[in-house]
């Protein structure tokens, strides 16, 4: 009859399997820690013990992802939003993980909080990241063999000024850290989306 009709029923939150969060990051936690090690020359495959020498980079990539997740996570939860723990993505590539993402469930309440969200993650990740490049511009370089594969890469505009107070040996091969400081430096200043779900 061209009526509209409304039914309200309870909601039931769906349950976070955070399970799946702690899988995910210990899988990361390794990936990252294998790649690390091979940036400290290390062998692996030949030693498995050596593996732990990535230890220090992986906490470094580790970190600032985790920061840059919790970022968005708290400000999310301060605007009221259903926001999941990060999860962390580990993926064999030459840093060991392809980042990590938190998901939203429900509306996003203004577009205020869609902006505080949103850049709440990068500027957290690039404090962080500062920091993370900062000490590892003081840590002693690495003794390269010859025998390693080398990667020239261009600094950012972020880690051009941290060297210019923390000089940078261009002579030797950048620290594993400061290449996690690097990797960290391009990706908190990119631009990144928010999905909901």
């Amino acid at each position: 009859m061209g009526e509209y009709i409304l039914i309200a029923s309870p909601f039931k939150a769906a349950g976070e399997r955070i399970w799946i969060n702690i899988v995910l990051a210990l899988a990361t936690f390794f990936t990252t820690m294998v790649m690390g090690s091979l940036l400290f020359g290390a062998d692996p495959i030949s030693n498995p013990s050596e593996v732990l020498k990535g230890i220090p980079f992986t906490i470094a990539i580790m970190t600032v992802l985790g920061a840059h997740e919790a970022g968005h996570y708290i400000v999310a939860r301060k605007h009221g939003m259903r926001t999941s723990l990060p999860y962390f993505i580990p993926f064999p590539s030459l840093i060991g993980t392809m980042g990590a993402v938190i998901k939203h469930r429900g509306p996003i309440p203004n577009g205020k909080a869609l902006f505080d969200v949103g850049v709440s993650g990068p500027l957290i990740g690039l404090f962080v990241s500062i920091v993370i490049t900062a000490i590892s511009l003081l840590q002693r370089p690495i003794q390269v063999t010859g025998g390693e594969a080398q990667i020239h890469l261009a600094l950012p505009p972020l880690f051009e000024l941290i060297t210019y107070f923390i000089p940078l040996n261009e002579a030797a091969p950048l620290h594993p850290v400061a290449f996690a400081g690097w990797v960290n430096a391009y990706n908190s200043l990119e631009s990144h989306s928010c999905g909901t779900a």
